[in-house]
C-alpha cells in the first residue's frame, strides 16, 4: 500500500531543494497522490546539459512505482569530418527487391 504521508514528505523535500538540485515533482491532478510528474535537468558535462526530462510516475499500491520518460529527446548522428544533424527515418532507402 502506498503510504500518502511518505509521498507528501517526499514531494515537500524535492520541491524546496529545487534550486539546488533542479528536479521538481507535482501531482499530475489536484491531489492524487499516486500519479505523479516529474521533471529533472541533463547531467552536467553531457551531451543532455540544458536538457529537461519529463518523467509520469505512477505509484501503484504493493509494487514499486512506474515511471515513464515523456521527454521528446532528438537523437543526432555522427560521422567523422561531417557536422551533426538529426537522424531522419525518412533519409532510410527501402528496396523492395530480396
Amino acid at each position: 500500500m502506498v503510504d500518502f504521508a511518505r509521498v507528501q514528505k517526499e514531494l515537500q523535500e524535492c520541491n524546496r531543494d529545487f534550486q539546488v538540485s533542479g528536479i521538481k515533482v507535482m501531482t499530475k491532478g489536484e491531489s492524487n497522490l499516486a500519479h505523479l510528474l516529474g521533471t529533472i535537468p541533463g547531467p552536467i558535462g553531457t551531451p543532455y546539459e540544458g536538457g529537461s526530462f519529463k518523467i509520469d510516475i505512477t505509484l501503484p499500491a504493493f509494487n514499486e512505482p512506474d515511471m515513464l520518460d515523456r521527454s521528446a529527446i532528438n537523437v543526432f548522428k555522427i560521422a567523422l569530418g561531417a557536422t551533426l544533424g538529426p537522424i531522419s527515418v525518412l533519409e532510410r532507402r527501402i528496396s523492395n527487391s530480396l
